[in-house]
């Protein structure tokens, strides 16, 4: 482009100097650079969609085959580990959900899916973490109740599981409301290589922070 830019309108043509291209017009960047030619960020992206299938068909075999135990046996209705098991399977499937955005932004290399989508990136994802170990820790101490007092069937019944999970669950909302209010879509600053890119992170209560943070990701 060091001689001339030319642009054809029939039978006129136009020649722009380097110079006078760049004072006339402006270069718009409607995309950042794509992560195609990375091929560890695709094989991610690749172990990402593949975890995605198969925790969701897991996930769906398990619930199917206890719904089909708790429809066939009458006593499996009052079963308390059927009870953990099909809880666990929603919240593992509910942490899964940001996978498919989490492909498509390590593909393109930027958010594109605003602030909303980002806020409830940041929760499924966290959610999984937090309120899954809290049913494990129940599942746990109701086995041991099993095992070690059989006969206390009042701490096992099904309304006191149901009970725990909803306190449990209440619990892990509290945990994760300041996600839910720092969690935003931000742009990084541009650089001279590459330009500005979105992206999802939780700010920090600091500005300089927030920097700090903003360029790590990048």
């Amino acid at each position: 482009m060091n001689q001339t830019a030319a642009q054809s309108s029939g039978l006129t043509q136009v020649h722009f100097t380097e110079q006078t291209f760049y004072e006339n017009f402006t270069v718009v960047y409607t995309l950042p650079l794509s992560n195609h030619d990375n091929g560890s960020l695709m094989a991610i992206a690749s172990f990402y969609a593949l975890l995605f299938i198969l925790g969701t068909c897991g996930n769906a075999a398990i619930l199917a085959v206890v719904y089909h135990v708790k429809a066939s046996e009458s006593r499996s209705k009052h079963n308390t580990t059927l009870i953990y098991i099909c809880v666990l399977c929603i919240v593992d499937f509910l942490s899964m959900l940001p996978l498919p955005m989490t492909i498509v932004d390590q593909i393109l290399g930027f958010w594109m899916f605003g602030t909303f989508a980002c806020k409830l990136f940041r929760l499924l994802e966290h959610i999984g973490k937090i309120f899954s170990t809290f049913i494990l820790v129940a599942f746990s101490i109701d086995r041991y109740c099993a095992v070690c007092h059989p006969l206390q069937v009042r701490i096992r019944s099904p309304q006191t599981v149901y009970a725990l999970l909803s306190t449990m669950f209440l619990f892990t909302c509290v945990l994760l409301f300041p996600i839910l209010l720092r969690a935003h879509s931000k742009n990084a600053p541009k650089s001279s290589k590459t330009p500005s890119k979105r992206f999802s992170l939780i700010l920090e209560p600091s500005t300089s922070l927030e920097k700090n943070r903003v360029e790590e990701i990048m």
